[in-house]
């Protein structure tokens, strides 16, 4: 029979002791109970982020590990700028056509995880979980882009003048 092993609390106190990945980990457990309680949604990607739509400066942070990859690197860490948004994704239907994913939401302030990527918290009319089922049953990539503003009504008028399907989650 095993023996369940006693663990021991970590407070801010002992943060120092802990590894750099059990500092990590921690952090995003506390992050995903802390969006889940608030009904956010976590969304953030390494790659590009535009300065103009940035909440306040911009970070070139080192990393040890480039993103799972050997070697190193610098990335960019940014959040987007806190009010309206709007997600969009280009989505191939089963029928082979191409669609517009679009929704509505807002950036909102908060903490994020200081991991070299643009990465913010939004908020979605349906709320964070309603929003992932909406979103992911349309079966996009997990690439989007995220613009500031409600922009959705442009973005109808432009499948329209495509000739495209527009699906607004949203």
């Amino acid at each position: 029979m095993r023996r369940a092993r006693k663990r021991r609390h970590t407070d801010a106190s002992d943060e120092s002791a802990l590894g750099t990945e059990q500092r990590a980990r921690r952090a995003l457990t506390i992050q995903v109970r802390l969006l889940y309680r608030h009904k956010l949604a976590y969304l953030g990607h390494d790659g590009p982020g535009h300065l103009r739509i940035s909440e306040g400066n911009t970070k070139v942070r080192p990393l040890h590990v480039y993103h799972g990859k050997v070697g190193r690197g610098l990335s960019v860490e940014m959040s987007v700028k806190h009010g309206p948004i709007t997600v969009l994704s280009v989505v191939q239907t089963g029928d082979r056509k191409l669609e517009l994913l679009v929704a509505e939401g807002e950036s909102v302030p908060g903490p994020t995880l200081e991991i070299g990527n643009t990465n913010s918290r939004y908020r979605f009319p349906l709320g964070a979980r309603a929003y992932v089922n909406a979103w992911s049953g349309h079966g996009p990539a997990h690439h989007c882009a995220v613009g500031v503003g409600h922009v959705a009504a442009k973005i109808e008028k432009l499948g329209s003048l495509l000739d495209m399907e527009v699906s607004k989650v949203c």
